[in-house]
């Protein structure tokens, strides 16, 4: 079975699942093996009987089989699509889904005994229902995967396979429900209703959007591989749509843009990303998008008031150096600006205590005191130069 995954997690749950099932099916063996009745009565108790169900054998019913073929072919599925699921969804979700759906499938059957031929004595056993449930559930969630049929290169669609299973159950209905027959045999009801909870319950937790947004990653991943930087920006925008909370698929959009020749697009991508992130004094985040609009747009700079805000981010952070550069680079935007005055003496401030640049610090204050135009930031920036001198340094 081929399916993307971002995580690799090893079906702990899955194998305790099928080793519970062939524990339960060889202990009621040896107990038959014996020749007495206590077989027998474990089966009893166990199943799911159709005239007066017991509230416990709506999960224990799933662990009895008639024999090992069907067995072996239920835990067979169990594996195939348990161990998918259990990664989207992890191991204690996994168990509770199997007995959930047990359960939900098992009344299903029970009800429709019932009311097709009641007081027939039917008993039900087996896991099929909680298989079609997590069958359900993996269509939802690697709805584009496919299955390689054995060691052939043909692979079908997985959502094809269940759809087919689906049809194969219903034409079975049918030709039962033709013959007067619609108790026995198969669970067909107990199958439809797993694989019904199972598609519900995909889609009310959203493992759907979960797998849409898995699959348009990698093929955006993929396009921009095969320098096909447009498509893969198309992409990427499909996936921010989707999970609009990730700053991160937001930036790969943007650095998409910018190599397929989209600079003004890709520049106001990153400035928004870079607005939204100072807001919120998201320093990391802002890190991020303006390291991106450096690496991929080197010409186009943020407006200067931007430049000034991200040096603080930048000085919050720990990165000293690069915001003394930053608040240079906004006051030379802005000469015989106030504003302008202050990010040098900011930038004077953080290299005279954090980085050791006493001459680029001198620098930035001596142009404050001969050619600024605020008296603060004079006043600022006369002082910083006094303590920057050596106690003799006026002799």
């Amino acid at each position: 079975m081929s399916h993307p995954s971002s995580r690799e997690r090893q079906p702990v749950a899955t194998a305790c699942l099928v080793l519970a099932q062939y524990a339960c099916f060889f202990a009621v063996y040896a107990l038959a093996s014996r020749g007495s009745g206590a077989a027998v009565r474990v089966v009893a108790l166990g199943a799911l009987s159709a005239d007066s169900p017991a509230p416990h054998a709506l999960v224990s019913y799933a662990f009895l089989h008639s024999d090992i073929l069907h067995l072996s072919s239920n835990m067979l599925l169990v594996w195939l699509f348990g161990s998918a699921v259990e990664a989207a969804l992890g191991p204690w979700r996994l168990l509770a889904l199997f007995a959930a759906s047990a359960a939900v499938a098992g009344a299903a059957e029970v009800a429709m005994v019932r009311l097709t031929q009641p007081g027939s004595g039917a008993m039900v056993i087996g896991a099929s229902g909680a298989v079609a449930a997590m069958a359900g559930v993996f269509a939802v969630r690697y709805h584009r995967s496919r299955v390689r049929l054995g060691g052939t290169r043909l692979r079908i669609p997985a959502i094809a396979l269940l759809a087919a299973a689906v049809v194969a159950d219903a034409a079975n209905l049918a030709l039962r429900a033709s013959h007067g027959d619609a108790a026995s045999g198969s669970a067909v009801w107990a199958h439809l209703a797993g694989l019904v909870f199972g598609l519900a319950y995909a889609q009310a937790t959203g493992l759907y959007r979960r797998g849409q947004i898995e699959y348009l990653t990698e093929y955006a991943g993929s396009e921009a591989e095969q320098n096909r930087p447009a498509r893969a920006a198309e992409l990427w925008e499909q996936v921010a749509r989707l999970d609009p909370a990730s700053a991160d698929v937001r930036l790969r959009r943007c650095e998409a843009l910018a190599a397929a020749g989209e600079g003004a697009a890709a520049h106001e991508g990153y400035l928004a990303e870079l607005t939204g992130a100072l807001a919120s004094r998201d320093d990391a985040a802002a890190e991020a998008a303006f390291a991106g609009l450096a690496a991929h747009l080197p010409g186009r700079e943020p407006p200067p008031a931007m430049l000034a805000d991200l040096a603080g981010a930048m000085a919050r952070l720990g990165r000293h150096a690069e915001a003394a550069d930053l608040w240079l680079r906004s006051a030379d935007a802005r000469p015989g600006d106030a504003e302008g005055d202050a990010c040098r003496v900011k930038a004077a401030s953080a290299l005279l205590r954090h980085v050791g640049d006493t001459a680029r610090a001198e620098g930035a204050l001596r142009h404050v005191v001969d050619k600024g135009v605020d008296a603060a930031a004079q006043a600022e920036a006369r002082r910083l130069l006094a303590s920057a001198r050596p106690p003799d340094a006026g002799a």
